[in-house]
């Protein structure tokens, strides 16, 4: 068995590398592994969905594959960052400028009742 058999890797709709059988995606195992969290208590963190053979995998597959994988890892945080960025700039819907006005007209109350 090849180490890469323990994954699915993926490019649409997004790339992402997946443990074999499940949804967890080798990023928070191997930031768990960066924690400094042992295979064994990466296995128990999310349950049954992971054996500790499969945190052992990932772990190898990261070790023997660093500078590629922690490209993969910058290409998905900026990814993040810009669609991020593009949240933040859409107007705010209408329940949050209603909110919103909410929030200052209770400020004015407030700050009229403390003076």
């Amino acid at each position: 068995m090849l180490l890469e058999d323990y994954f699915d890797f993926n490019t649409q709709p997004v790339e992402h590398i997946r443990i074999k059988g499940t949804r967890i995606s080798i990023d928070h195992v191997i930031e768990l592994y960066k924690q400094k969290l042992t295979p064994e208590q990466i296995a128990i963190h999310f349950g049954s969905p992971i054996t500790v053979e499969q945190a052992y995998a990932t772990i190898t597959y990261y070790l023997h594959n660093r500078d590629d994988i922690e490209a993969y890892f910058a290409r998905g945080e900026t990814i993040h960052q810009e669609n991020l960025r593009k949240y933040r700039e859409q107007p705010p819907s209408d329940a949050v400028k209603r909110i919103r006005a909410i929030k200052v007209a209770q400020a004015e109350v407030e700050s009229k009742d403390n003076a």
